[in-house]
């Protein structure tokens, strides 16, 4: 999260996707480093009915267009309530699968779990250019 609000010019706000907001706790965002200085929005997932069925109660039948709709709906949502919105965060595993989407629908950055392991393994292992 410190890294987000470093590249976002620590200016504006970042919107955080979960898959239930109400579990995810000042703790965890404390462990992500978040600080009160980094202005934040949480939206959840937790009443996208497509979500829901399928994440939450465990349900086996996912359709990849209900459930882009439902990561889509949430988002929108986010920027409603989020004035200044700059960078998402994708805290759901689930969800990183719709960033590219997410970018497109909202036009700011996102960062989730496969762009930070991208991160981590062009660290090991750079490009070689020459």
């Amino acid at each position: 999260m410190p890294t987000v609000w470093e590249l976002i010019g620590r200016n504006g706000a970042i919107g955080v996707i979960t898959g239930h907001s109400e579990l995810l706790s000042r703790r965890h965002l404390e462990s992500s480093g978040w600080r009160d200085d980094i202005n934040i929005s949480v939206q959840g997932m937790q009443d996208e009915t497509h979500f829901a069925e399928i994440v939450i109660n465990g349900g086996l039948d996912m359709d990849v267009g209900m459930m882009r709709g439902d990561t889509l709906r949430a988002a929108e949502k986010l920027k409603g309530k989020t004035p200044g919105l700059r960078a998402i965060i994708v805290e759901c595993s689930n969800l990183a699968t719709y960033s590219a989407d997410l970018t497109e629908f909202l036009g700011v950055p996102v960062f989730d779990t496969i762009s930070a392991a991208n991160l981590v393994e062009y660290s090991i292992n750079p490009k070689r250019y020459i």
